[in-house]
């Protein structure tokens, strides 16, 4: 079996690239540069932990979703919320990221004939982005069907997870989340005050396993 894992290298991907490799799968790892606040600290992390697994992979670089604006991902005169879990779509949502990310692996699935995406993407602890719902995602997996000859599954293993979950997840399977990174702002230290940081803090804290990521102010 052949998998593409979508791998921003953050926390959520890196587990989820550790399951697609547990449960079998032949792992294609697949990372954007869409301009992003830490898109240099981001791919880093990618490298690190494909270089863990000895992974293929792929980096690609567009521009367009910075030129789209909109998000205080790609466009830094709109600031980054702090110390706030969002209950109503963030600034921080880049309009329609996720639907754009999921064409790309779909073209990348049949070009290798894999026989399944993983993606990251989580439901129950994370931003109020529209598109990280079951909802969107059975809709998605239709379209990419649509256009395939072959069944290619979109998996979303955390999905329903909560973050102390995935952590612990992390734990049994032995992922490397040492070596992600989940920042909104800074490509330098964590800020550990963006809702990405909040919410990576909340579920090692919930967990109760140390974060071995560094951050700009104490986090115990």
């Amino acid at each position: 079996m052949k998998a593409i894992s979508i791998l921003s290298g953050g926390l959520d991907s890196c587990v989820s690239t550790a399951v697609a490799i547990n449960e079998g799968y032949e792992v294609i790892a697949l990372h954007f540069n869409y301009f992003q606040r830490t898109q240099t600290r981001e791919e880093k992390a990618f490298n690190d932990i494909c270089d863990f697994y000895k992974l293929q992979r792929f980096c690609l670089d567009m521009d367009f979703f910075k030129t789209i604006g909109g998000s205080s991902l790609t466009d830094s005169t709109i600031d980054i919320p702090k110390d706030e879990i969002s209950t109503s779509t963030p600034s921080t949502y880049v309009p329609f990221r996720n639907g754009v990310f999921y064409s790309i692996a779909a073209s990348l699935a049949q070009r290798f004939d894999a026989d399944a995406i993983f993606t990251g993407l989580v439901y129950e602890d994370a931003s109020a982005y529209p598109d990280t719902s079951p909802d969107f995602v059975n809709k998605t997996q239709d379209f990419i069907q649509s256009a395939s000859a072959k069944k290619i599954v979109l998996k979303t293993p955390l999905i329903q997870l909560r973050k102390k979950d995935i952590v612990l997840l992390a734990q049994k399977l032995n992922a490397p989340i040492h070596l992600s990174y989940s920042c909104y702002e800074s490509n330098e230290l964590a800020c550990g005050r963006c809702e990405s940081c909040l919410l990576r803090l909340k579920g090692f804290k919930e967990a109760g396993v140390k974060d071995l990521l560094s951050y700009q102010i104490p986090t115990n």
